[in-house]
């Protein structure tokens, strides 16, 4: 077989879209999944749908952002923060910033919701920023052990 110089390209090109999404390569060549990733990722699938979500709103959910008293297009201010969150939960390298912003769009949500009284609302926003809390604290916990290695 003759030397094809495209694939070591292409492949070094996965192994470094692997390594920046938190994914890294095992010798099988299958990715190795570590807990902090999967939330990260499950999180990131969860803050797209609420982007679609609160981009493109259902009458019900323009009625409940009026009855809260947000301005008439906030909705797509909370679909930009879910997108950024999605997007920085996915990319190691700002994985913490991502679940950064996703607390405070989760303390806005249950905040909202508690203030109106509405608290079984709260409950899913609780979740969503307790698993936010724990991929932030992973992200510096695994940074401490990659500065000092035991």
């Amino acid at each position: 077989m003759l030397f094809q110089p495209h694939r070591v390209e292409k492949r070094h090109a996965i192994v470094n879209l692997l390594s920046l999404t938190g994914m890294r390569e095992e010798s099988s060549s299958m990715p190795r999944l570590h807990q902090g990733n999967v939330i990260s990722w499950l999180l990131a699938a969860f803050f797209l749908a609420g982007t679609y979500g609160n981009t493109f709103v259902s009458p019900e959910i323009a009625a409940d952002y009026a009855r809260w008293g947000y301005p008439e297009n906030f909705h797509y201010l909370t679909a930009i923060f879910e997108l950024l969150a999605a997007v920085m939960l996915v990319f190691k390298p700002l994985r913490l910033y991502g679940s950064l912003l996703g607390i405070a769009v989760m303390l806005a949500a249950a905040g909202t919701v508690v203030f109106h009284g509405e608290y079984p609302h709260a409950i899913p926003a609780l979740v969503v920023l307790g698993l936010c809390g724990l991929v932030a604290f992973l992200t510096i916990r695994s940074r401490r052990s990659l500065r000092h290695p035991s």
